[in-house]
């Protein structure tokens, strides 16, 4: 199994426009994740979901979180 030191983090924005019914992060971490670990990549992966927060809570949690984690990769989930 590879190893890396550092991982990945996953952030799922805020929303401005949030549906009625809040559904949680979007399913593709977790694809990603599994797909990772069926290639046998063994990485630290933390997500975050902002979705029902302020704008600017998220802007400063992503900065105080990215030194802290100081990751390799920082995913950005976005919909369409």
């Amino acid at each position: 199994m590879k190893n890396l030191k550092n991982g990945i983090v996953f952030v799922n924005p805020y929303n401005p426009d949030p549906p009625p019914n809040y559904f949680g992060p979007p399913y593709g971490i977790s694809l990603i994740a599994a797909c990772m670990i069926s290639a046998g990549i063994k990485i630290p992966i933390t997500a975050y979901d902002f979705d029902l927060q302020e704008r600017d809570f998220m802007l400063h949690s992503v900065e105080r979180i990215l030194r802290k984690e100081e990751p390799v990769y920082l995913a950005i989930v976005t919909q369409s």
